[in-house]
């Protein structure tokens, strides 16, 4: 859980966890290539951790059509043969690696998944990639570039619906603007490409509100973000600062009011056990 101090109505957060999520709707001949390379790239995020001296490792994998559960500790074979599989189209495959207690490094987490049909969606494809540093603060220099390269690298052909990297420890199936609205995660996947279904450190914007928004010159031109990428498909990868200790409670209002226009209507509120979620308790429509 991130560590958090009071500022005004809102804690700000002391990131120690990075979760990216995106969601696409994958057809039969996508879903092998873009699922492996997630993986790939995912886990190139973390090369030192795989197979390193005392990291404890759980791959799990869940059958086609919601069949039984496998577990076991990650070995190259057993992951060469979980890739091989991607083929037959799994309901789900995760890797979670950490360091325990006692070793250097301790505390320190990173896991990669993939969940097909997700939410009892068919077709819908959840991608995700979670970090976690031992301590706040750990977070070096470079790590927006790292996580930004990350994403259009592994996306930059495939249509996404919504994606995110959050830093307030939300790794739930809401959005954290989901949640504060109370809104549905499946009526708000289903209308994915009607409002955007949330905002973070970085957001991933699909083409159709892209465009609505103005196209990456007007992106640019709003001065919420660091960095504007277009990708093949036409979707942006929004990055509000450079790194992600610097996206304050100024950073969050400059993204929510430059996306204000493709937002979900209604008033968010805080919701117990989502208090520390980066949303702003604002009906985006009062944005002129």
């Amino acid at each position: 859980m991130n560590n958090t101090s009071k500022a005004g109505d809102r804690p700000v957060q002391r990131v120690n966890s990075l979760n990216a999520e995106v969601d696409c709707l994958l057809r039969e001949g996508q879903f092998a290539a873009v699922v492996e390379r997630w993986f790939e790239l995912g886990l190139g995020m973390a090369p030192d951790l795989v197979l390193a001296p005392g990291v404890e490792s759980e791959l799990v994998d869940q059958a086609p059509g919601g069949g039984g559960f496998s577990t076991q500790a990650y070995s190259a074979a057993a992951w060469e043969d979980r890739i091989r599989g991607l083929e037959k189209r799994p309901m789900g495959l995760s890797l979670s690696l950490k360091v325990p207690q006692g070793v250097e490094g301790a505390g320190r987490r990173f896991g990669v998944s993939m969940n097909d049909e997700f939410n009892a969606t068919p077709g819908w494809v959840s991608l995700t990639v979670d970090e976690t540093v031992a301590d706040v603060g750990e977070f070096v220099p470079g790590t927006g570039a790292r996580w930004r390269e990350f994403l259009v690298a592994a996306l930059d052909s495939v249509p996404v619906a919504f994606g995110r990297v959050a830093t307030d420890g939300n790794v739930g199936l809401q959005t954290s603007l989901d949640a504060a609205l109370n809104r549905n995660v499946i009526v708000s996947m289903l209308q994915s490409s009607q409002y955007l279904r949330g905002y973070s450190w970085i957001t991933v914007c699909p083409a159709a509100l892209a465009e609505r928004l103005g196209g990456a010159v007007a992106l640019v031109a709003s001065g919420a973000w660091a960095r504007v990428v277009e990708l093949s498909s036409g979707d942006m990868v929004l990055q509000a600062t450079e790194e992600p200790a610097e996206f304050d409670d100024a950073a969050l209002r400059r993204v929510w009011a430059a996306l204000a226009s493709v937002l979900p209507p209604g008033t968010p509120e805080k919701v117990l056990g989502s208090e520390y979620y980066q949303v702003i308790l604002e009906d985006a429509a009062t944005v002129e």
